[in-house]
């Protein structure tokens, strides 16, 4: 820039007036005048004239009333001598540039305080002061002013370092300006300014609502209340700046809200609550580097829209998400150790994205000033992010170019469309990742495409780039592309390789190489193409190269044919190629072709399958699953295929029905299945999803869960007992078993067996027997709940009464003893007892009870008893009692009542008669 100002001044016409020099000292010493506004009145409008001001304080509002005047201090490029030049106002602006002034109006070498420095529809120059201290913006712009601001310092102004400006602002330092940041609402041209340390209560640390190109400047250790921590809002291109340290309270640590290209450029170290690097960007980010980046929440990118292509994104931290965050369209970027995950909100890898160490020459890092529990005052240290390279690495420190032991990824990694002509041989011809892609600092490549001695990149070495060679002779710059091996020098040796490489010949033709048939998918797995017929240059004849620059297809070595058919394809894939064309006897080249792309038809969508609903087991003989909604791939319609990989499971054949369910399978047993879809009109098919399994359960006991009875337990003879159980449902449908057991009277279980109906026999008669049941499957032997406990009593058999065995039996003889009184040894008054035996009677079922009764009073009666002997205690005798006896069987067939026979003494002397039963 100052070698522009200076050719343009050289070309300024010469008048004939000549110029005016007028000096002002504030102590007189023999100057012209002692203000400054004295000498600006005093000289005329003629261009030219200067007014040169010694060291002092000058208490005055300046104003140039339209001159076109250079107003200088003694020396402006003296430090000292321009921090002693002071110009000052307790009021208004301490300079004003309000009546039309152009570039001519000149303002150099001088510390402006109070308010600072207005311009309005005005073009002056201000360059080389000390801009402090002023409490209404260091420069003040207002009515489209294009000032141009040149090498100034600008600081601790406030509310900002330079409002409304739409003149450039170059080669400034611009440090701790606020409480509004330090560049606010300028359209213009912001070039090599170190712009650090401001501040803003809002949004833009050093930057805010920007429109225009902003290169190559250093943009640190700025700050914003709100987003924005460097810049807010800007639309242009932000190229080849350093971003690092800024830091903002909301989104955007170093760039937020804006439509601005952003490449090139190294943004580390910054913080922020979302986007510590980028948030809510709308233009396209590229051949950036960075790193190191923090996030109170999320993400280092947040919300890019447009293109996101050639970065290195390394090293960023984030409570969540530290990567990139939302929809863009991501392609051909590094990234690598980004904490919680490098894709979310929406964000997925692209094209040519990968993920691996980007191996910087070295790495920046944040240093824990001491406390390493407090991440608040850590302090980011950069680094250098040339990229790691065998075939050449440039050391600006060194200032020479360097060879690593291995070589980074990012090289020759950037997307093929890039232009890559900035960057020297050896190269890909095709642009590195980060920072200094496309520049003339970029890592050299392994590639042996190319020429190092085609200077002028046209594909030949001849006359043109010798003359480029010798424009540079002898030159010692480095990062010069004449010097062709690199040293640092254009020199002999540079020339030795060019010669070396000689090649003066035209390229075939065409070139750039074009398609006779661009790429053309032929089936899922093929892809088709033709080349142009191309003209050899030399005669001999042509061959052809084919390039698969994308997609992961295959390249095609030199051959003679012009067709090439790449097999071997994904289905769905985009595969992108270009060609190219030599001699086939001095091997020039052609350029390649422009790419062009085809994709392969693909099988239905996701692919491979995926599960909606796994297998899973909803009865103990089927499974039921359900796969996810396929969307075809060719207009037409889905079928599905399930295949179970189990023995005894089912697989299902084609059909356009995503839910299967698999019957007639086997209990307790795993089994596990596959699931494939197809598009019905091109039929190609997607991968098997992953396996899904489900197990059987054990089938359930039988229904009702409580076995119940249809007929229950009742006696059908006397020694027999029949029941029929209701019938009880199979819970595995192989039929059911049932179970009787007898709970009471001693009649006999039934075991398992398929019939529902029972009958217990050999049984006692007159006896109640009590049962109960339940069921079983028959194959897993799962058992229901018992019913209710159900009895029956057997009936008697026999309808005829025992009988007294006299003869004949009509007239029985009814007592072995007959009924007497008889003394049992106590009062001989009152321990009389009737005692009495009856005689033993006979019946054929062996079972005989008797009944005693005393006519008289039914309390000396015996009831029903086994025995035949009796006997009841009295009281006192001769009371006048009679009994009488009766029999029955088991059956309850009872004889006749005996005749009743009156008591009398037993024996003479009342001695009891024998005691036949044995009591």
């Amino acid at each position: 820039m100052k070698k522009m100002l200076l050719a343009l001044a050289l070309l300024l016409p010469v008048f004939c007036a000549e110029a005016k020099l007028v000096t002002v000292d504030d102590d007189g010493g023999g100057a012209d005048f002692t203000r400054i506004q004295d000498a600006i009145d005093d000289v005329g409008t003629t261009s030219g004239d200067i007014i040169t001001v010694k060291q002092g304080t000058y208490n005055e509002n300046i104003r140039f009333k339209g001159k076109n005047l250079e107003l200088t201090s003694l020396d402006p490029d003296n430090p000292g001598i321009v921090g002693a030049t002071i110009i000052t106002a307790s009021a208004d602006y301490a300079v004003r540039f309000d009546s039309g002034e152009a570039a001519g109006a000149t303002i150099t070498g001088f510390t402006i305080t109070g308010r600072g420095i207005y311009c309005y529809d005005s073009s002056p120059t201000i360059s080389k002061n000390i801009i402090t201290h002023c409490t209404n913006n260091g420069v003040t712009c207002e009515n489209m002013s294009h000032p141009l601001i040149l090498e100034n310092t600008i600081t601790y102004n406030s509310p900002a370092a330079v409002s409304g400006s739409y003149g450039d602002i170059i080669d400034n330092i611009i440090t701790h300006n606020g409480s509004a940041g330090a560049l606010r609402l300028c359209t213009c041209d912001v070039t090599g300014n170190e712009i650090t340390n401001n501040y803003t209560t809002g949004n833009g640390g050093a930057v805010f609502q920007f429109v225009g190109e902003l290169i190559s400047n250093i943009i640190t250790d700025n700050e914003a209340g709100g987003d924005g921590g460097a810049i807010y809002s800007s639309h242009g291109n932000i190229n080849g700046n350093l971003i690092l340290r800024n830091k903002a309270g909301g989104y955007g640590g170093g760039l937020a809200d804006f439509a601005s290209n952003v490449g090139n450029n190294i943004i580390a170290g910054n913080r922020s609550r979302f986007g510590s690097a980028i948030a809510n960007c709308s233009g396209d980010v590229y051949n950036n580097t960075i790193t190191g980046n923090r996030a109170v929440e999320s993400a280092t990118l947040y919300y890019c829209h447009k293109y996101v292509e050639n970065n290195i994104l390394a090293f960023n931290d984030a409570a969540s998400a530290g990567g990139v965050f939302g929809s863009g369209g991501y392609s051909h970027n590094c990234f690598w150790e980004n904490t919680d995950g490098d894709f979310s909100g929406g964000a997925v890898p692209g094209e040519g994205d990968f993920f691996a160490d980007p191996c910087f020459a070295q790495a920046g890092y944040w240093d824990p000033n001491g406390t390493i529990e407090d991440a608040n005052d850590d302090f980011w240290m950069d680094g250098d992010y040339h990229l790691l390279s065998e075939y050449g690495r440039w050391d600006p420190g060194l200032q020479m170019w360097v060879y690593d032991s291995n070589t980074s990824p990012c090289i020759d990694s950037g997307y093929y469309v890039w232009e890559w002509r900035g960057e020297y041989w050896p190269h890909g011809k095709r642009i590195n990742q980060g920072r200094y892609g496309g520049t003339a600092e970029a890592s050299m490549s392994p590639s042996t495409l190319g020429n190092v001695a085609d200077i002028n990149l046209d594909g030949l070495v001849d006359y043109r780039d010798l003359m480029l060679l010798a424009e540079k002779w002898p030159y010692w710059m480095p990062l010069l592309r004449e010097d062709l091996d690199r040293n640092g020098v254009v020199d002999l040796p540079d020339y030795a390789i060019l010669a070396a490489n000689w090649q003066p010949f035209p390229l075939p033709e065409p070139s750039p190489m074009t398609w006779s048939a661009e790429p053309n998918a032929i089936s899922a797995d093929s892809i088709e193409m033709t080349a142009s017929d191309a003209n050899s240059s030399d005669g001999s004849g042509v061959e052809y190269y084919f390039q698969c620059i994308s997609g992961g297809g295959h390249d095609r070595d030199w051959d003679t044919s012009p067709s090439y058919t790449d097999t071997g394809l994904s289905g769905g894939t985009e595969y992108c190629y270009r060609v190219k064309a030599r001699n086939r006897s001095n091997l020039l080249e052609t350029d390649y072709s422009e790419a062009s792309c085809a994709v392969t038809p693909s099988a239905p969508n996701p692919n491979p399958m995926t599960w909606a609903s796994p297998p899973d087991a909803n009865a103990h003989d089927s499974i039921s699953m359900t796969a996810t909604t396929a969307v075809s791939t060719d207009g037409t319609s889905v079928e599905y295929y399930f295949q179970c990989f189990s023995t005894g499971g089912h697989d299902r054949d084609w059909s356009q029905d995503p839910n299967y369910t698999d019957t007639g399978l086997s209990e307790m047993v795993t089994y596990c299945y596959k699931v494939k879809a197809r598009n019905t009109g091109n039929g190609l098919v997607t991968g098997y999803s992953a396996q899904g399994c489900a197990t059987t359960p054990k089938a359930p006991p039988p229904t009702p869960s409580q076995m119940t009875w249809q007929t229950p337990p009742y006696a059908v003879s006397h020694d027999s007992v029949a029941m029929v159980v209701g019938e009880a449902i199979s819970g595995d449908g192989k039929g059911v078993e049932y179970e009787f057991v007898c709970t009471s009277g001693g009649g006999h279980d039934r075991t398992w067996n398929a019939s529902r109906t029972y009958t217990d026999t050999g049984l006692d008669m007159r006896t109640s027997y009590c049962y109960k049941v339940r069921a079983r499957n028959r194959v897993n032997g799962e058992v229901n709940e018992w019913s209710e406990i159900r009895c029956a009593t057997t009936p008697c058999n026999d309808s005829t009464p025992p009988y007294f065995p006299d003869i004949p039996p009509e007239y029985p003889s009814y007592w072995e003893y007959k009924p007497c009184e008889c003394n049992h040894g106590g009062s001989p008054s009152m321990d009389w007892w009737a005692e009495m035996t009856a005689t033993e009677a006979q019946d054929d079922s062996g079972y005989v009870e008797y009944f005693f009764q005393c006519v008289e009073n039914s309390s000396k009666s015996s009831g029903w008893q086994a025995e035949r002997c009796y006997e009841v205690p009295l009281g006192r005798e001769n009371q006048g009692y009679s009994f009488r006896v009766k029999a029955r069987d088991a059956c309850e067939n009872e004889t006749n009542w005996s005749p009743a026979v009156v008591l009398d003494r037993c024996y003479p002397n009342g001695t009891c008669p024998p005691d036949v039963c044995g009591d």
